[in-house]
């Protein structure tokens, strides 16, 4: 789905909460795990205020980096889902400074800087392939209204006959430039 209109605009009935501080990053022997808020947070009152997402970035195999994002962990999972094979023995090299915490899967790198900007760089033999930045990761929110009327739509019923709550969607937007693909992404 679109949720923009333009770069500036969100479009009408849906409320866009960005991902713009990476307020705290905890590193294990397998993953890097952030909290990111959609504002500054000066302190830890701050993050009872919108939502707040968990981005994992961590290597099941080598050379391969993985990237979840998670509002709200312990819901039922009602999505698709796939066996995904893994090397459960594989452990990436972790590295964690000041400024940012790197994560190494044999050729590849994903940068995590920390602190009151949001951005990953994803790098191959030294060679940035993309890189995610301001308003790439965002917790979006439609209207209940909205909601009603759109599956209402696809189900030929009306909006009435239910109680339906506001959607709400997780986006993520990488870099890239004209002509250029991604594969990997569990599709056909």
């Amino acid at each position: 789905m679109k949720f923009s209109d333009g770069f500036w605009l969100n479009k009408k009935n849906y409320d866009v909460k960005y991902a713009c501080h990476n307020y705290r990053t905890v590193c294990d022997e397998k993953s890097v795990r952030c909290t990111a808020a959609p504002y500054i947070v000066y302190n830890r009152g701050m993050t009872l205020g919108g939502p707040n997402l968990e981005v994992t970035v961590s290597s099941v195999m080598e050379n391969v980096i993985k990237v979840t994002i998670v509002h709200f962990k312990g819901s039922a999972d009602g999505t698709p889902g796939f066996e995904l094979f893994c090397d459960d023995e594989f452990k990436p090299e972790i590295t964690e400074t000041e400024e940012y915490a790197e994560l190494v899967s044999g050729e590849t790198k994903a940068v995590i800087k920390k602190g009151p900007v949001w951005d990953i760089s994803f790098e191959f033999r030294g060679v940035i392939l993309t890189h995610n930045g301001t308003k790439s990761t965002s917790y979006i929110t439609e209207d209940e209204h909205s909601t009603q009327l759109r599956v209402a739509s696809y189900r030929n019923s009306r909006p009435w006959d239910s109680a339906y709550k506001g959607s709400t969607f997780l986006r993520e937007q990488l870099s890239l430039d004209v002509g250029e693909n991604i594969y990997g992404f569990g599709e056909k």
